[in-house]
């Protein structure tokens, strides 16, 4: 069972992070298994309660470090999966687009497809939210203390307009809004070398990457939202245009096809309680 707390972030940070989450699972006889398939989003997590994960990756078993506080990068790839066998607490702060780069200056591309110590990334600072996490006895208190960390971040860091573009190149790429990627930087004021360079430096991917991992996330939320509907109208739907290119897309991400998809790697059931 996995019961998930989650709370949006002050109004200041709306930009840069997406949520923060409280997630309590509790599958000691039942073991869970989380596929990682492919993510735009990056994502810092703090375990509260350490057992053993774990995780497998082409087919080796990788040690998952329960002392560290993991940052993952965006990921354009299939990245196996992880088993839960215990009983297990930890927060977890979900950025949006170029949140992590807005705050702390990271050059997104060098954490794609990785799993870091966000320690050796971002510093050693990172413990002490950790220690304060764990002192918290509930998500409203866990979002007051990461609201304080974040927003003293925000007024330490300089924000350049590059960045507002790139926000709102995301936004367009996001709902598929465009004609070429030459058209948008255009729209943006911007070189397309200038455009691809930045948005690579602060996304972690190319545009075109990022266009294509979300029109696969919305085909894939549009199956859980209506498990119904066939992956024939899904394709349709989301604008893929030739059932191989959407075939492919689905190998590449989930290490899947559509049709086996939800039968061999089907997403573990969360009980989402919302912060009012």
């Amino acid at each position: 069972m996995v019961d998930t707390y989650l709370a949006y972030p002050a109004p200041q940070l709306k930009d840069y992070i997406k949520c923060y989450t409280l997630r309590e699972i509790e599958c000691r006889d039942n073991p869970i298994i989380k596929p990682l398939w492919a993510n735009d989003t990056s994502f810092l997590a703090f375990w509260l309660k350490k057992e053993p994960v774990a995780y497998y990756r082409n087919d080796e078993r990788i040690a998952v470090n329960m002392e560290a506080r993991p940052l993952f990068g965006v990921h354009t790839q299939y990245g196996g999966y992880q088993v839960f066998g215990g009983s297990y607490k930890f927060v977890g702060v979900e950025f949006k687009d170029n949140g992590c780069y807005s705050l702390f200056k990271v050059p997104m591309q060098y954490l794609r497809n990785q799993l870091l110590n966000s320690d050796d990334v971002i510093g050693k600072e990172i413990r002490f939210l950790e220690e304060a996490f764990s002192e918290c006895y509930n998500m409203q208190r866990i979002k007051e203390v990461a609201d304080k960390f974040f927003i003293q971040q925000l007024y330490r860091t300089t924000h350049k307009d590059v960045e507002n573009r790139i926000t709102e190149a995301c936004k367009i790429l996001k709902h598929q809004q465009f004609s070429s990627i030459r058209e948008i930087a255009d729209a943006l004021n911007m070189s397309m070398r200038s455009f691809e360079i930045q948005f690579l430096n602060q996304i972690g991917m190319s545009p075109i990457a990022y266009a294509r991992l979300k029109r696969f996330q919305r085909a894939i939320n549009c199956k859980i939202k209506d498990p119904s509907s066939s992956w024939t109208s899904i394709a349709h739907h989301c604008n893929y245009f030739d059932q191989n290119h959407f075939i492919k897309d689905f190998k590449i991400y989930t290490g899947d096809s559509p049709s086996k998809l939800f039968q061999n790697q089907p997403p573990p059931t969360e009980n989402i309680i919302r912060l009012v």
